[in-house]
């Protein structure tokens, strides 16, 4: 049986490889802040849900997850029954979604409020 010590391994990838681990831990890491920040929302904890959503646009303003976390911010607000806030901080913060549609989405979740009618986009959005 041969034993290999830990350095020979790490010393042997490629830089390839060591990029692939490096973007697959930010990945999990940009996920991981995303997801923590669902169960607060769901529980009316909205300060809390607005913590992680922070965390993920000052740490991971680049990626998919901002533009969730955006979203979440004015689901957080509207969970708060704080419809203009949540207007607010659409209006300020709407330049800076790279994706369109969930743009569009987080209006949509505002005129609902507005109106007072959900849709199951909403709740699935909400509890998902």
């Amino acid at each position: 049986m041969k034993i290999v010590d830990i350095e020979t391994i790490l010393l042997s990838r490629t830089i390839e490889e060591e990029e692939t681990l490096i973007n697959k831990f930010q990945q999990e890491t940009r996920k991981s802040y995303h997801s923590l920040s669902i169960p607060y929302l769901k529980w009316r904890q909205t300060e809390s849900a607005r913590i992680y959503f922070d965390r993920v646009l000052s740490q991971y303003y680049d990626t998919f997850y901002a533009d969730q976390a955006r979203v979440g911010i004015v689901l957080s607000f509207i969970r708060e029954e704080d419809i203009e806030a949540a207007q607010n901080y659409l209006t300020e913060n709407g330049d800076r979604f790279t994706d369109e549609e969930l743009l569009l989405e987080a209006q949509r979740y505002i005129d609902m409020a507005e109106a007072g009618k959900y849709s199951l986009s909403f709740y699935k959005r909400l509890y998902q």
